[in-house]
């Protein structure tokens, strides 16, 4: 896992914000609840995604890309 990914997904409380770096772009990740995420990405425009807790973890791992995920 790339450090600069690393969230520690168990103490992340539900309702609360963090800055995931991914590459070059930070985005703000918010825990709806406990098995969902949104992504907010402002690096061209404003988008966002509801994702599951194994989505998160395939992307934090490098399982998955960003842009694999459905941005609205």
């Amino acid at each position: 896992m790339n450090n600069n990914n690393l969230i520690d997904i168990e103490s992340f409380e539900i309702g609360t914000y963090k800055e995931w770096k991914f590459g070059l772009i930070s985005r703000d990740l918010y825990r709806l609840s406990e098995d969902q995420f949104e992504i907010h990405d402002t690096s061209n425009n404003w988008i966002e995604c509801v994702i599951d807790k194994k989505t998160l973890l395939e992307l934090l791992c490098g399982e998955r890309a960003v842009y694999e995920i459905n941005w609205e």
